[in-house]
């Protein structure tokens, strides 16, 4: 037989579902972007340059009193550069507050695309406890105690119905 599944456990499976996990991964996704935004906004920046440069042989004027050297065979040429911005007004106002909004958005996705499994779930469990209902509790007035009933879901049902009411207005 194959166990009983409670409304409880099927809201809390609903948190598996690919929706949810998506959701959740752009949420991540646009809070990394903010705190990018932010640093580039206030942070150091630091940058790096190398080039490499390979000739044949080297270049060199001759002149009456010997060759002059211009620029060797081969040639390595590196540098560094540091800022810190005093003010960019483009970040503070602009770019940063947007990553800051697209972050709050996508959270709030996550957690409608949570609320929406969790939904959809409590509807299939009622689903199929309305079915059981039916097929156990024909309309003929022959009463057959049910599998739900039989491990205490039955007496639970006003319960869930009140859970998933809460949940759907709480969606609304």
């Amino acid at each position: 037989a194959a166990d009983t599944l409670t409304l409880q456990e099927a809201l809390d499976r609903a948190g598996t579902r690919p929706t949810v996990h998506a959701a959740n991964a752009d949420a991540r996704a646009a809070r990394a972007d903010a705190t990018t935004a932010w640093l580039w906004t206030v942070g150091p920046r630091i940058g790096g340059t190398l080039t490499s440069t390979s000739r044949t042989e080297e270049i060199a004027i001759d002149t009456p009193i010997g060759a002059f050297v211009q620029q060797p065979k081969d040639v390595v040429d590196a540098g560094l550069r540091g800022s810190w911005p005093v003010l960019d007004p483009a970040g503070l106002l602009g770019r940063a507050p947007a990553a800051n909004a697209g972050a709050r958005a996508a959270d709030l996705q996550a957690d409608r695309a949570m609320d929406q499994a969790r939904l959809d779930a409590g509807l299939a469990f009622l689903e199929v406890v309305a079915i059981d209902a039916r097929l156990h509790h024909p309309l003929d007035g022959g009463l057959r105690p049910s599998p739900l009933q039989r491990v205490g879901v039955g007496e639970q049902h006003d319960r869930q119905l009140e859970t998933l009411a809460k949940l759907r207005r709480d969606l609304v």
